[in-house]
């Protein structure tokens, strides 16, 4: 993870099948602005919020 925020770009949405709760843990592949390329794991409520889809520009900030 960067240590400051940075933006990039979602190149994979995978594992998005819900639990019994609705929640997905998405990993995506995002490459950020210097090259970089990491994976995170996307924790969301699928009924709320949707999944990154591949070429959508992000935020990435490390967690607080």
């Amino acid at each position: 993870m960067p240590a400051r925020p940075a933006s990039g770009t979602v190149e994979t949405d995978e594992n998005c099948e819900p639990d019994e709760s609705g929640i997905s843990r998405c990993v995506n592949r995002i490459r950020l602005g210097d090259g970089t390329l990491i994976t995170v794991r996307h924790a969301h409520d699928m009924r709320l919020v949707p999944c990154l889809a591949p070429g959508e520009e992000v935020e990435v900030r490390p967690a607080t």
